[in-house]
This record gives structure tokens, C-alpha cells and sequence, in this order.
């Protein structure tokens, strides 16, 4: 396996899991010096541009410039998000965030490792990306980057359990954790990592598991059977619950497909159900939304449950012409907003961030249940 196939699969088993995504690689951005610079010097450096270098070799046609971008997580007051441009002198992808200003500030990351940005999770705080070292055919590492913060670099081979690397880095991929760090999840250890770089693992986790994403309660993880994992991603059920220290995992009610991680103190998580989203208790049971409130197709719900972004049209077949999302009020089933477009959204406490998706170049909202207003990209992605 390449190097670039290591970090693709990443990417491809993030998407599979969240029910959407695309996966792209990264090419580092140049390293960036602040200590000795001026004030206008680093709003420079800091600006939300390309890097110079391209990943891979120019394509042998010309082709048309376009750009992309995929929501990444909250951050700070804001959202970072991915982006990445093909053009003909070859492709470029980087990270940046936007505050609640609708200001766009470029992430720190190191210009000497292979990086997987599309795979890149945030909790809130920090932004985790998946991160090749050496040569070698897997992510041995994570980076952790803010904005205007120099990034540390996280080696997971120093965990001392060559299998376990090995197996994560075939089938894992990171969640975020609503209490700030990040699960590494689809291994076959409970393997966590703190906003300060600290990576542990769980050593009372039940063999014969995998950890496939945390709740709202610390402690408390989503898990399902080890074998239940799926070549290019995703996991069968049954999911499970289990909590530090418990002998082994309780069961959780019903089949479910999907899953979204609560941020309020309702519930344990969303999960998804082939008609409905039911929120999850710390017992195992489940209270299901009314199905008139949750209408059938590829639905996408807030953490507080004000909302429900709903994918009808084209969407299912990837026509980015006749695709239409609507944002639902779940209180009251009205219409909120209605989208031009397929797309990619992520949540923070209220409110989130939607980027269309398949058209030449992105376009971003906001989304709240007082509506949806679009934010202006950076001029490199325009």
C-alpha cells in the first residue's frame, strides 16, 4: 500500500462512517515564522491561501480550474474547513477557519509530513489530522493545529503496539470527543487523545470490540463487534453501549445505521434508523422522533434537535442540478430554509455550517433556526 492509498483509505472510511464526504490528500503548506515578524507580516502568513507546492504530478490534458471545500468541525467561534483546488499545474488542499465574523484565518501545519486534511476532525479547540512520518504505508501520526498556534506532532508508534497501529490505520479514523480530545476510533483498542498530545488507551476495554465513537456523557463510548467492520468503511450492527470500567458493553434498543453525537444534556447521541432519528439514553433505551417530524431520505439532524436538514431530488443520484435541501424546524415541521444544493454539514452547540458540494466552486452557509445566510469564501477558493 502507497502512501497516498494509506491516507485515501483514512479519508474513505471517515466519509463511509459520517453517510457523506469526499476524500482528497494534502500537501503541507510551507513552515510559517512568527516570532521576529510584524503584526501585518503575520496576517499575511495567516491568510487563508493555497500553499505553493501541488500534491501529485500535473495532469496530462489541461484541465479547467476548480475548488472544493468539506466543513471540518467547530472551532473556537467558528468552523475550520478543508479545502482543495485542481488546477493544471496540479492539486493543493489546505485548512483554514472562519470565526463568527466571517473573518478566514489559515492553520499552522508542518511543510515536512503527508497529510490527510479531508480526514482532519476538530473538538471545538484543536484540529486533528492524520499524518505520515516516514515512508512507510500507514498514518503513524496525528497533528493537532489552531489558528495562529505552532501544530504539535503526535508519533502513535510510540504507543508500543505495532498491531494496533497497523489495524487503525487500515480501518480507523478519528471523532471528536464533546469534552474536548479525540476518539481513534475502529481500532481494536480504546485509544483517546487529549488537547494536550497525550495519547492513552483503555486498557479495561472488552477484547473483541471496536470503539466506534464517543457520547455526551464522558466515559461512555458507542461500540460495536470488531468483525462487524466493512472493507472501504462503515460497521454493521448491532451498536452498544460501554462505559469505563464495565465488565462488557450494554445493549442499546433496536437496529440502527447512523449515528450523530449529542452536545446537550438530553441524551447520550442521535442515532439513526431506517425512517426515523431516536435519541439515546445512558440505559441503552431510545425515544424516537414522531416520523412526521423526520421525513424519509438521507436526513442529517442538529445536536440540540431544533433542526433537520432534509436531501430530496437529485441528491440521491449526485445531480447537483435538481438536488434541493430543505431545512426543517423539527418543533413544528416548518420550513426553515431551503439550500441550492447537495452538500456537507457540521454542527456545534447552535447552529451549523453547510458546503455545497459537486459544483465548480463551494458555496458555505451558516444555518440556525432563525435561517440560513451564506458566508463568502476566501478569494483562493472562489
Amino acid at each position: 500500500m502507497t502512501r497516498r492509498r494509506a491516507l485515501a483509505n483514512l479519508a474513505g472510511v471517515l466519509a463511509a462512517v459520517l453517510l457523506v464526504g469526499i476524500g482528497y490528500l494534502v500537501v503541507a503548506a510551507p513552515p510559517l515564522e512568527f516570532a521576529n515578524s510584524s503584526a501585518s507580516e503575520n496576517a499575511e502568513a495567516l491568510a487563508c491561501v493555497p500553499p505553493t507546492a501541488t500534491t501529485g504530478s500535473p495532469p496530462a490534458k489541461p484541465i479547467p480550474t476548480e475548488a472544493h471545500a468539506r466543513p471540518v468541525g467547530p472551532l473556537n467561534s467558528g468552523f475550520a474547513v478543508a479545502f482543495s483546488s485542481s488546477a493544471a499545474d496540479g492539486d493543493r488542499t489546505w485548512l483554514c477557519s472562519v470565526d463568527g465574523d466571517s473573518r478566514w484565518t489559515r492553520l499552522v501545519i508542518p511543510a515536512d509530513l503527508e497529510l490527510g486534511a479531508y480526514s482532519a476532525v476538530s473538538d471545538g479547540q484543536l484540529v486533528a489530522i492524520p499524518a505520515m512520518r516516514q515512508a512507510v504505508d500507514k498514518v503513524d501520526s496525528v497533528v493537532l493545529s489552531s489558528p495562529g498556534a505552532e501544530p504539535m506532532i503526535i508519533p502513535l508508534d510510540d504507543a508500543a503496539n505495532v498491531d494496533w497501529l497497523a489495524d487503525w490505520s487500515f480501518w480507523g479514523w478519528m471523532e471528536p470527543i464533546p469534552a474536548g480530545g479525540f476518539l481513534l476510533a475502529g481500532g481494536t483498542r480504546l485509544a483517546t487523545l487529549d488537547d494536550e498530545g497525550r495519547l492513552t488507551f483503555d486498557d479495561a476495554f472488552p477484547a473483541g470490540l471496536t470503539p466506534i465513537s464517543p457520547t455526551s456523557q464522558p466515559g461512555t463510548w458507542l461500540v460495536a463487534h470488531s468483525d462487524a467492520r466493512q472493507p472501504g468503511g462503515g460497521i454493521g450492527p448491532p451498536f452498544m453501549l460501554w462505559t469505563d470500567g464495565q465488565a462488557q458493553p450494554t445493549d442499546i434498543a433496536g437496529t440502527w445505521g447512523g449515528w450523530v453525537v449529542s452536545r446537550n444534556a438530553d441524551g447520550l447521541a442521535w442515532l439513526r434508523g431506517p425512517s426515523s432519528w431516536a435519541l439515546l439514553h445512558a440505559d441503552g433505551s431510545v425515544a424516537e422522533l414522531p416520523t412526521t417530524r423526520t421525513p424519509d431520505g438521507n436526513t442529517d439532524i442538529a445536536p440540540d434537535g431544533s433542526l433537520l436538514l432534509v436531501r430530496s431530488g437529485g441528491c440521491g443520484q449526485g445531480d447537483a442540478a435538481t438536488c434541493r435541501v430543505t431545512v426543517l424546524s423539527i418543533a413544528d415541521g416548518g420550513i426553515v430554509a431551503t439550500l441550492p444544493a447537495e452538500g456537507i454539514s457540521s454542527w456545534r452547540e447552535h447552529g451549523g455550517l453547510f458546503i455545497t458540494q459537486g459544483l465548480r466552486a463551494p458555496s458555505i452557509f451558516r444555518v440556525a433556526a432563525d435561517g440560513v445566510r451564506q458566508v463568502a469564501l476566501p478569494a483562493a477558493a472562489q
